[in-house]
């Protein structure tokens, strides 16, 4: 082989040959066109470059001999030149344009055609008919940015929109270059069209992606970050600095992050990081911690995050990290006061000693908290069945409590209670309320009952002693009105005139409001018979050493002790109008006991000395009638002895003595 530049000599061969094969001919074919040269672009070893002109020489038939290496001529160096930029367009896929600007001619190659689904023939021949393959939308830009060029020396890179004879739309970029003559006036103006649709679609689905992204970013106040491990540059979007308190306008740093982690989270989101970078285990587990704003504000924040590795060495390494981060303080909080909204409610329950339960319809299974063990009697650890449970329904209140719950349906209502009876495994008897929310399936069936169990058997128990003490009380207000009634009757009538049957009254109603007040300071259970005598004697408390007192401490039913009260009421009245209590020198004797036989009998001794002669009356007034009637009301007796030494009379009451018995007793 022989050259002018032996350096060359290796690279002409391999040129030739690859021209050969490239080109899919044969060396023949290529001999063919020997006279006529190869130009090539051709690399010194000191890296300089040039265009070079080769001739084989032929040494037979099909073969190559030896090369002739030589510079071009300047015409063929422009040609090459020129093949070479056409060949590169046509492999990018790009075509080109020549426009004769003082002759308006425009010239088009067959790829540039291609690209605008013409054929040569249609391509434009002058500018104004090249605006017609534009855009309608883009034609002013595209001559906006033309005539710029031609006024302002700049060369045009621009973008447009062209619509094809087939009515679809491509996207072309063109980039051209003026040339003008030695005055400055424009000559002709070259360039090359690209079809750039494809990646015009690309960068809108890239768009759009980005803006999907953002909006779900946005609206769910998420914040991205991401750590370049190589350099440890971090970025943080606009919503991530945000949440962490960083300056919109600046970079973060690795330093701002670390120094924003709370130092008693910084040990563990340090541990979870080192994770998640460790190319064995590449944990991708989020992690909730605290910040500290540059304002010391403290928020709670969730993290996710990602490595991605690469092979560096043979060996997978983390370069980046990168992630979201979201400001879930709003959310810890609600979580912490539900939190303490459900301790206090457990307290609520706990301290009002409240069962909850729920009942699910399709399976009957009945799941409670252990309070409703105990309410129903049950071992704490015990796991009764439905059918455990509903044994101890009292007789009819299964059906109470089930017809309660069809009633609140019926009127479309979810929510019902009901009060009912309920026997405990020990027999005891307790009164229960029940109150239950109905849950609707999806058919609109019950599905499920959620609700609560309260014991108010003390609350039952306490009704019911509140009905006895009323209808007691309407009771003794009956038979006080009566009295009062009986005593105003007959006390008229045997007064000898109204002023004087006013006083009888009046000192007979105030004998049945002292004992109204014994009773009352015993809640209307009892009164003691002692502290009834003495308040009867009150009004003779100047004459006490002519009275005397004595009987065991008892205690008297209200009947009984509104009677003795009245009866001894009119015996003092008597004592002191006509018997010994009327005259200094009278002495009175009252002494009372208690006797057992077929059932305890108080008897009371009335007995008056050293007064006035007693004689037998003629007419039985209205005290001894008061006296005799009580007492047989009492299942007793008032036996008078008219005795000229002094008036006696015995009084004989069956009474119930209280000191033993219970209110409950007594309201049976």
């Amino acid at each position: 082989m022989w050259t002018d530049r032996g350096d060359l000599i290796e690279e002409v061969a391999i040129a030739l040959r690859s021209a050969a094969l490239l080109s899919n001919r044969s060396l023949d074919e290529a001999d063919a066109e020997r006279r006529a040269g190869l130009v090539i672009h051709a690399r010194y070893n000191d890296c300089r470059s040039t265009n070079l002109l080769i001739r084989p020489r032929p040494v037979g038939k099909g073969r190559l001999g030896e090369f002739h290496v030589s510079k071009p001529s300047g015409r063929q160096n422009a040609a090459a030149t020129h093949e070479r930029l056409v060949a590169a367009l046509r492999a990018a896929g790009s075509g080109t344009w020549r426009w004769d600007v003082t002759e308006d001619r425009v010239e088009w190659d067959e790829a540039l055609a291609a690209i605008y689904g013409v054929e040569l023939e249609q391509a434009p021949k002058r500018a104004s008919e090249f605006l017609n393959f534009v855009h309608p939308d883009d034609r002013k830009k595209v001559s906006d940015v033309i005539r710029r060029s031609l006024d302002e020396d700049v060369d045009p890179d621009y973008e447009f929109r062209t619509i094809l004879p087939n009515g679809s739309e491509r996207w072309i970029y063109d980039r051209s270059k003026l040339v003008r003559s030695p005055t400055g006036q424009p000559l002709y103006m070259i360039g090359a069209c690209l079809d750039i649709t494809e990646r015009k679609r690309v960068e809108e689905a890239l768009r759009d992606s980005q803006t999907r992204l953002d909006l779900a970013t946005n609206a769910a106040e998420l914040g991205v970050w991401d750590w370049d491990l190589r350099t440890n540059a971090m970025v943080y979007s606009d919503q991530a600095k945000a949440i962490c308190g960083f300056p919109l306008d600046q970079p973060v740093t690795f330093e701002q992050v670390r120094a924003a982690t709370h130092p008693d989270d910084l040990p563990s989101t340090s541990a979870m990081a080192k994770r998640a970078l460790d190319g064995l285990l590449r944990e991708r587990v989020p992690y909730e911690y605290r910040i500290v704003t540059s304002g010391g504000a403290v928020r709670w924040v969730l993290a996710h995050g990602i490595a991605l590795f690469e092979s560096i060495d043979g060996v997978e390494k983390a370069v980046r990290y990168v992630g979201t981060i979201q400001d879930i303080t709003s959310r810890r909080q609600a979580a912490k006061a539900l939190g303490d909204s459900e301790s206090r409610l457990r307290l609520a329950i706990d301290a009002g000693r409240m069962a909850v339960w729920e009942y699910d319809v399709a399976t009957e299974a009945i799941t409670g908290s252990p309070e409703l063990n105990r309410l129903l009697g049950f071992p704490e650890d015990a796991s009764p069945s439905l059918q455990e449970l509903r044994a101890g329904y009292y007789p009819g209140e299964q059906e109470r409590v089930r017809a309660a719950g069809a009633d609140a349906l019926s009127r479309g209502e979810k929510f019902f209670e009901v009060e009912y009876r309920y026997v405990l495994p020990d027999q005891s008897l307790k009164w229960l309320l029940l109150r239950a929310e109905i849950v609707m399936g999806p058919t609109g069936a019950p599905e499920r009952a959620v609700g609560v169990l309260l014991d108010i058997t003390e609350k039952r128990q306490a009704m019911d002693r509140q009905q006895v003490l009323i209808n007691e009380l309407n009771h003794r207000v009956k038979n006080t009105l009566a009295i009062v009634q009986s005593i105003a009757s007959q006390t008229l009538r045997s007064a000898a005139d109204l002023p004087q049957a006013k006083h009888n009254i009046e000192t007979r109603l105030m004998a049945l409001s002292g004992a109204h007040d014994l009773l009352t300071a015993q809640s209307w259970e009892r009164a003691q018979i002692s502290a009834m005598v003495k308040k009867a004697l009150l009004p003779f408390e100047n004459d006490q050493s002519r009275i005397k007192a004595s009987g065991p401490d008892i205690w008297l039913d209200p009947k009984t002790a509104l009677d003795l009260a009245l009866a001894l009421h009119e015996l003092l009245t008597n004592a002191a109008k006509y018997g010994a209590l009327s005259i200094p020198q009278g002495n009175l004797s009252i002494h009372w006991r208690v006797a057992c036989q077929k059932e305890e009998t108080l008897h009371l001794d009335w007995i008056e000395a050293d007064g006035p002669p007693v004689c037998q009356p003629k007419v039985i007034g209205f005290g001894s009638r008061l006296i005799k009637g009580m007492a047989a009301e009492c299942g007793g007796e008032a036996v008078f002895d008219f005795n000229p030494h002094g008036l006696r009379c015995h009084l004989l009451f069956k009474i119930q003595r209280r000191d033993h018995m219970s209110v409950a007793y007594w309201a049976k």
